[in-house]
């Protein structure tokens, strides 16, 4: 079952206002990355969004070309997810 977590922002487009991953479950995948040689984790931030964005991809099931705007680039999402994937993540 999925929410939706979104609203119309002032210029008519859709806008995240809430996190799907909550802060406990941010901690245990945050304290799990820290421990991957090669994995950037200097910014929690960057991490969230990430998952967030991975979150809405799979649980949701979210086409990569529209995921909200504030995830970045939906090409630069998806060769992140590829990269951590060879990582084993």
């Amino acid at each position: 079952m999925s929410y939706n977590l979104h609203a119309l922002g002032e210029k008519g487009y859709t806008t995240m206002r809430e996190y799907y991953i909550s802060d406990e479950v941010l901690k245990k995948i945050y304290g799990f990355l820290v421990a991957i040689k090669g994995i950037y984790t200097k910014n929690r931030r960057k991490i969230r969004i990430f998952g967030e964005a991975v979150y809405c991809l799979f649980c949701i099931k979210c086409q990569t070309r529209l995921l909200f705007k504030e995830y970045g680039n939906c090409f630069s999402v998806y060769q992140k997810f590829l990269r951590w994937k060879k990582f084993g993540i």
